[in-house]
């Protein structure tokens, strides 16, 4: 629904379409220039957002496959990059950060309380030869809403887990109460590794 309605109020000029795929996955790609981008997963047939860092649509412009690559040109710089799965960052080294806003829970709308959440993410992800910290100790940022979203509290920086560090587990404890709003969480991360998250 977003999507019909940002194409319907937006200058049908300025839409740029693009498509690339990623190991199995392939993906549509919708953007209207200085405003939004949105992704469309054929494969898994979700949709997201795709913004970059300070910017609020993706600063991809037209997506060509070339070489044995996607290569893409770069509104900011001017340059050509390919999109490559092993690269977790975006053009010039900018953070790719990853962003996650959970829904309203099943409970809703009872009060209740969460003592601890826990995050299933894919851990060990640390590069030892990477950057350090944001390499050899990745951290995930995770902050919560009381008010359907509206706000959110300061986030607290659970380790992803560095090299070889399988046992490491992502939780909050002590969370607390939450009202008839229900409780949101905002997940995010832009250390450059590999991110898995699942539940």
């Amino acid at each position: 629904r977003m999507i019909v309605a940002a194409i319907a109020a937006g200058d049908g000029s300025q839409l740029i379409a693009s498509s690339y795929a990623i190991g199995k996955h392939k993906f549509w790609v919708l953007t209207y220039a200085d405003n939004w981008t949105c992704e469309y997963n054929i494969t898994t047939g979700n949709w997201n957002q795709r913004t970059s860092f300070n910017l609020p649509d993706w600063r991809s412009s037209t997506i060509v496959r070339a070489f044995n690559k996607w290569i893409s040109g770069d509104v900011a710089s001017g340059k050509i990059f390919s999109i490559d799965e092993t690269y977790y960052r975006e053009a010039n080294s900018d953070p790719l950060v990853l962003e996650i806003v959970t829904g309203v829970p099943a409970t809703f709308p009872a009060r209740g309380a969460v003592l601890r959440a826990d995050f299933d993410f894919t851990t060990a992800v640390g590069l030892a030869s990477g950057d350090d910290p944001i390499q050899t100790d990745p951290v995930v940022q995770i902050s919560w809403s009381r008010d359907g979203g509206h706000s959110f509290c300061d986030p607290v920086t659970p380790p992803l887990g560095g090299q070889g560090d399988t046992h490491k587990r992502v939780s909050v404890l002590r969370v607390g109460k939450f009202g008839e709003k229900g409780i949101r969480f905002k997940i995010r991360v832009s250390d450059p590794v590999h991110v898995g998250f699942l539940s």
